[in-house]
C-alpha cells in the first residue's frame, strides 16, 4: 500500500531550532542505550538480514527504514509489558517509527516479534479496512515475524484517545463461503466480508490469557513506549552498510569505549566536554559544555554517523506528528509525498543540520 505524507517540508523549513534541554548524563546502564559493544554489534548483523527480507515482505516499511533506519533496542527492553502509555506519546503523537530486536526466540524458546512499527492516519483518510472512530489518533499497527529467513507482517488498528487510552480497532476481513446447493449442481463460493481482530491475534492473546483487546493494546503501548525511550537519549548513532540504515544509541561517555576499534583516522572519538573553566595565566575564560571529535567514520564494516538531534540537526522522527492519508482512497488535491521520498526527505534535512543551532559543530567558547 502506499502511503502518502502531507506539510513535510512545510513542517521543518518553519520550524525554528530550540535549544536542546540541558541532560544529567550518567556513566552506569540507561534504559534504551547499549552498554556493551558485543550486545549491538551481534544485532546488527541479525538487524540488516531481516531489513533485507522486508523488501519481500513489507515492501512500504522497507522502502522508508531501510533510508532512515528503525530504532534498534537492547535484548531486554524489546517487548516490557506496559499497559498505559508514557505522557509523551500521548501528547506528540509522532507520525511513524518502530522499533526492532531481531532475534527471534526469546529466553523461554517462545518465539517473538522482530519489529513493531506504526504509521498514524488522518481520521478522514485512514485505510478502508480500519474500523472507523470519531476522536483520536488513528494507527496502523504491525508486528513483524521473521523466522527461518522469511518475514511475516501482522497488522491490527490502533486509536490513541485524548484521554491517553488506547482502542483496539476491527479489521475488515475479506473471506469467502462455501455455498452447496440442496438440489444438485456444482458448489461456489461468495465474498464475505466481516469485522473482527482476526485469529492469529485471537490465538496468540490466548496464549498469554489475555483478551485480544487488552493483549493487543499492551503490545501497542510497550512499543510505543520503547520508541519514545528510544528518541529520547543525547546521541543518535546511525549505522549504514550497502545502503541499509539502523539506528541505536550509547550514552556520550561510553563512546571511546565502543568505537574504539574503529579505522583509525588520527582523530579523537567523538564525545562531551562539559562546563569549564580554561586558566590563560592572567585571565580565565569559561567554556560552555560542547561536543567534539570525530562522528563520521568505519567501525566493524559499518558506515557510523554521530549525531546529537537539536544540535547538529532539528530533524527527529520521534517529533514530527503530521498524519498519513490512504493512497488508494484519497481523492484531495493537496500536494503529497510517499514514503520513499518521504525517508529520502529527512535523510536531506539530517545532513544539511536543518534546524540544528549548530549543524556543523561549536566550540563553545565564551569570551
Amino acid at each position: 500500500m502506499v502511503r502518502f505524507w502531507q506539510a513535510i517540508v512545510d513542517f521543518f523549513t518553519k520550524r525554528k531550532a530550540e535549544k536542546p534541554k540541558s541532560k544529567t548524563i550518567k556513566a552506569e546502564k540507561v534504559d534504551g542505550e547499549f552498554y556493551f559493544r558485543k550486545d549491538i554489534l551481534d544485532q546488527l548483523e541479525n538487524y540488516f538480514k531481516v531489513l533485507k527480507r522486508m523488501k519481500k515482505f513489507d515492501r512500504d516499511a522497507y522502502r522508508f527504514f531501510s533510508r532512515v533506519g528503525c530504532n534498534i533496542v537492547p535484548q531486554d527492553e524489546a517487548f516490557e509489558k506496559f499497559q498505559r502509555l508514557e505522557p509523551w506519546f500521548v501528547e506528540q503523537r509522532p507520525s511513524r517509527g518502530g522499533i526492532m530486536y531481531t532475534d527471534a526466540v526469546d529466553l523461554k524458546g517462545m518465539i517473538r516479534p522482530a519489529a513493531f512499527y506504526f504509521v498514524k492516519f488522518s481520521r478522514s483518510n485512514a485505510p478502508p479496512s480500519l474500523q472507523p472512530v470519531n476522536r483520536g489518533a488513528v494507527y496502523q499497527c504491525t508486528v513483524y515475524w521473521d523466522w527461518k529467513e522469511k518475514g511475516s507482517p501482522t497488522e491490527f488498528g490502533a486509536a490513541v484517545l485524548p484521554d491517553g487510552s488506547v482502542q483496539i480497532l476491527k479489521v475488515l476481513h475479506h473471506d469467502s463461503q462455501p455455498i452447496r446447493p440442496k438440489k444438485g449442481g456444482r458448489p461456489f463460493t461468495v465474498p464475505k466480508r466481516t469485522w473482527g481482530f482476526g485469529g492469529f491475534f485471537e490465538d496468540w492473546a490466548s496464549e498469554h490469557d489475555m483478551k485480544c483487546q487488552q493483549h493487543l493494546a499492551q503490545i501497542f503501548c510497550s512499543a510505543a513506549n520503547a520508541f519514545m525511550l528510544a528518541n529520547s537519549h543525547m546521541v543518535k548513532v546511525k549505522c549504514t552498510k550497502d545502503k541499509l540504515s539502523g539506528i541505536f544509541s550509547v550514552n556520550v561517555q561510553r563512546t571511546p569505549y565502543f568505537f574504539a576499534d574503529r579505522e583509525k583516522t588520527g582523530k579523537k572519538i567523538f564525545h562531551m566536554v562539559r562546563t569549564h573553566t580554561r586558566d590563560l595565566g592572567d585571565r580565565q575564560i569559561p567554556i560552555r559544555t560542547h561536543f567534539r571529535g570525530e562522528r563520521n567514520f568505519m567501525w566493524n564494516g559499518y558506515k557510523i554517523g554521530i549525531t546529537v538531534p537539536g544540535w547538529h540537526h532539528g530533524i527527529s522522527l520521534a517529533e514530527l506528528d503530521v498524519s498519513a492519508i490512504d493512497g488508494e482512497t484519497y481523492e484531495g488535491t493537496d500536494e503529497t509525498i510517499g514514503s520513499k521520498a518521504f525517508a529520502q526527505k529527512l535523510n536531506e534535512f539530517e545532513a544539511e543540520g536543518v534546524g540544528g543551532m549548530y549543524p556543523h559543530g561549536r566550540s563553545g567558547r565564551v569570551s
